[in-house]
Formats: structure tokens, sequence, C-alpha cells
């Protein structure tokens, strides 16, 4: 069998990253991984999106980068701290768990042991926060963090920057300590936990993840590319817990034929004995609302 090699490919074969085709198996089409040496892939693009991102003649990231860039801007660690908000919700008329257990279908919330509700919202008492709420004891669940967060612009930019609304679950195989964006210029996106969400048959770039201490100082409001922002110091511990803990069986969210994307209101599909198909995961739980509060 002789293989060809894809002009692009051997256009690229003298950078320092690595190219690697993944079968058509399990993506829609044919696509390339961008692997920078050492590192995990973090974004699956086709040729055609690569191209037409980086044009033939772009230089794409190689080597180490160095994930915080001096640009004279950044916030010391020990200021972190004003990106948490209190944990005190008596004033707010309508909580973060109401609105979980509103969105949540009865049969997949015990599922959950951990649910990340992130308000995307561009102003109001929940606007740009993820409220993060575990399972205790008694199984119920409680408020263990309330921090500041950055959704998408939503506007029409390079692409449109909007955060999916709806119900996600986060993808166990793609966990990334190191990861960078493809899409936009290969910008940093430390402990990237990519959403379990498939879009147009292909699994989606959106993902929590943390940001160099540059961009910090606009958490609380719109300012990514369709991820959710969340500081450093966050991102990290929240990357800690959840790969530490919280394996375990999860509904599955198929498919949506019709919309071409995964479901995003918590269907789930059920076997001839009318039990809810599971597969291995993290019982966590992901909720971005439009609600404001």
């Amino acid at each position: 069998m002789i293989c060809r090699m894809h002009p692009l490919v051997a256009l690229l074969a003298p950078l320092m990253v690595t190219i690697s085709l993944v079968p058509s198996a399990s993506f829609a089409e044919d696509t390339i991984a961008i692997v920078e040496p050492n590192k995990p892939a973090e974004h699956f693009m086709t040729v055609a999106e690569l191209v037409g991102e980086f044009g033939p003649a772009s230089v794409l990231p190689e080597g180490e980068i160095d994930p915080w860039p001096d640009d004279g801007d950044d916030i010391a660690k020990d200021e972190l701290a004003r990106y948490d908000r209190t944990s005190d919700l008596s004033g707010l008329e309508v909580s973060p768990l109401e609105r979980i257990y509103e969105l949540t279908p009865d049969d997949i919330e015990p599922y959950f042991d951990l649910v990340l509700y992130v308000s995307k919202a561009e102003a109001g008492p929940l606007a740009q926060q993820i409220f993060i709420y575990e399972r205790n004891g008694a199984r119920t669940l409680e408020l263990t963090d309330r921090w500041l967060v950055s959704t998408g612009r939503e506007r029409r930019e390079q692409y449109f920057t909007t955060t999916p609304a709806g119900l996600f679950q986060l993808d166990p195989n793609r966990f990334v300590a190191n990861a960078y964006s493809a899409r936009w210029d290969g910008s940093s996106m430390p402990n990237a936990m990519f959403f379990n969400y498939s879009y147009r048959e292909r699994m989606s770039g959106y993902a929590i993840h943390g940001i160099s201490p540059r961009y910090q100082q606009y958490l609380g409001q719109r300012a990514s590319g369709g991820c959710v922002r969340l500081s450093y110091d966050h991102s990290t511990a929240l990357f800690n817990r959840i790969e530490g803990n919280y394996q375990g069986e999860v509904p599955i969210f198929p498919f949506n034929e019709m919309g071409g994307t995964t479901f995003r209101d918590g269907t789930v599909d059920y076997d001839e004995n009318g039990e809810i198909r599971t597969e291995w995961g993290y019982r966590v739980l992901l909720i971005v609302d439009t609600f404001a509060g």
C-alpha cells in the first residue's frame, strides 16, 4: 500500500510540530491534530480549516511556549482573591441551585456529584460567575465555591464568539494540562477541561480553562472566544479536583441528528429494559445558563 502525504502536511513537516491524521472512523472527516512536542492534542481541525485559519505560509507554535507572556500587565497571585465571591446567596431572588433543579431532568440529576453552574449573562447578580455545588453525605447539593469567569463575547468576529448554553459533561479523554488554541493563534489554555460535546459530528473545542495573568483583569465580563475562562489558580484547583475524583458511570447524552450537535437539554438514551444508557466518565455536570439572576 502506498501512502501519499497531503501537500499541507508536507508543507508543515519542517516545523517543530507533530501532524497526525486521525481516521474518519473517529471523526466525520479526516482531521489534523496539531500537537506540540511532548504535549497532548488540544484541538482537531480539518485540512480546510487549517488552511483557512493559518494560511499556507503561517508559522505554527514550535517548541516550548511561555504560558505567561512578559507583557508588563501581570497580576500577582496574591491578588487573585478578588476573583472569589462571597458564598452568601441570601439576597438573590432565584439561586443557582434553583436553576440547577429547574434545568436538570429528574432522572439524570442523581448521577452527578459535582455541578458547575455558569451564568453567561452579560450583567446581573449571577452574571459571569461559576457556582460549584458538591453532593454531600445527605446526597444534597451544597455550594462550595463561587468564582468570576469570562464567557464568550457573543459577537461576530473572525468566528462567532459564543458560549453555547445547555447541559454538558466533561470529556474524560480531554483533560489537558498544557493546551494551546489552534484557532486563536496558539493562545495558552492551561488546565483545559473540554466539553464532551460534538458539533457537526466532530468534537468541539469548547473548554473550561485558565488564563494568563494578563487577561485575569477581564474576569467578570464577556471576554473569551467561546470557552469558559477561570483565573489560573482556580483552573488548577478545579482541574485537580475533578481529575482525581468523581469517576463513575454517567448518562450518555446522544447526538441530535436534526440539530447537528450533542443534545444540550439533558436528553438521554434508554435501553430495551427502560434503563438509562451509561458510560464511564466524570460524574460532573456543567450547566451554562443565560439567566442573569
